[in-house]
């Protein structure tokens, strides 16, 4: 799921601002990707990034981390932001039902008002 994303990352010449929520089963999975996504970092590529591992002690989703950022996440969906999900069906669908939750608290509106600013590539 995240190979699309790190494709698009290393071609981020412009240093536009992005922020990722990557979801991982354990600790040791971040190892394939660690080195690269902290050169994207670093390299000013990626703004940020969200781990949340669904394997360890705490049981943590990226939805999870969404609702944590609900106010920033419905602002940006305001402001004209792109959400981008890659990955299981199960998960889309969950991330999608959060982001509902989320736009219809904060903006007033149900999440498929915003369906132009949303692109996934799910299996």
């Amino acid at each position: 799921g995240i190979a699309p994303f790190l494709g698009m990352l290393d071609e981020n010449k412009k240093h536009i601002q992005i922020e990722a929520y990557l979801g991982l089963r354990t600790e040791p999975s971040f190892r394939l990707y660690k080195k690269q996504l902290e050169g994207f970092l670093k390299d000013k590529k990626l703004s940020l990034l969200n781990l949340a591992y669904s394997q360890q002690d705490e049981h943590i989703y990226v939805q999870h981390l969404l609702k944590l950022d609900g106010k920033y996440l419905a602002k940006s969906l305001a402001d004209q932001s792109i959400i981008m999900i890659c990955g299981s069906l199960a998960m889309y669908q969950e991330v999608m039902e959060t982001l509902d939750t989320i736009s219809l608290e904060f903006n007033n509106s149900p999440i498929s008002a915003y369906s132009a600013q949303i692109k996934s590539d799910c299996y």
